[in-house]
């Protein structure tokens, strides 16, 4: 699709958005990987007085980033794991370049969201909540931090396009362990918003 066919159903909810206090927030996949699309269908959402975020790994090089940043209302980004070694294992790149984004965005305007995933066996451990929200606390301090109880009901994604899923038997986490890591990330955040689950 179009940008122009994209904003066409964008625009058949745009009194409900105003209504409700939503916008649209462009996710994936990952949408920087189409720099020139995401920037013509903000500019159509910005001109239409839509709210606008976007959802991204943020491993793109910040000249990408740069020319939208106006047309932002907020950014939604990762940090699955905070040590290197440990997120190349988890994703296969390393966190790097996301990491240094961030610290640019920190010092724009627009209102940053960093989320952790609570992944059992990867990221759902007290040392990774305790270093993210510590990393949070220097490098991005106005930025808000979540924490995502894990949804096993992406498995279900897998079969129909051939992949195997490599977490069967995960489960969400119990409310006591999800408001743990809560507990420890408002500790470790010296931010006043702290953590939200």
């Amino acid at each position: 699709m179009g940008v122009d066919e994209v904003f066409q159903v964008i625009a058949a909810d745009a009194d409900y958005y105003r209504a409700s206090g939503g916008g649209v927030t462009l996710s994936g996949g990952e949408p920087l990987l189409q720099p020139a699309f995401v920037q013509s269908l903000l500019e159509r959402c910005r001109e239409a007085g839509i709210d606008t975020a976007i959802e991204s790994n943020l491993s793109v090089s910040y000249s990408i980033l740069e020319p939208i940043l106006p047309l932002l209302d907020r950014i939604f980004c990762d940090i699955k794991l905070l040590d290197d070694s440990r997120h190349r294992a988890a994703t296969g790149v390393s966190n790097r370049l996301l990491l240094a984004n961030l610290e640019r965005l920190a010092g724009e305007a627009v209102p940053l969201v960093i989320r952790t995933p609570l992944i059992p066996g990867w990221t759902a451990d007290d040392d990774n909540i305790r270093a993210i929200a510590r990393w949070i606390a220097q490098h991005c301090p106005r930025a808000d931090y979540e924490l995502l109880n894990y949804n096993p009901f992406a498995k279900a994604k897998y079969e129909p396009i051939g992949q195997t899923y490599t977490l069967p038997d995960a489960q969400a986490l119990p409310p006591e362990t999800v408001r743990r890591f809560v507990a420890i990330a408002r500790t470790e955040h010296s931010s006043s918003r702290g953590a939200t689950a």
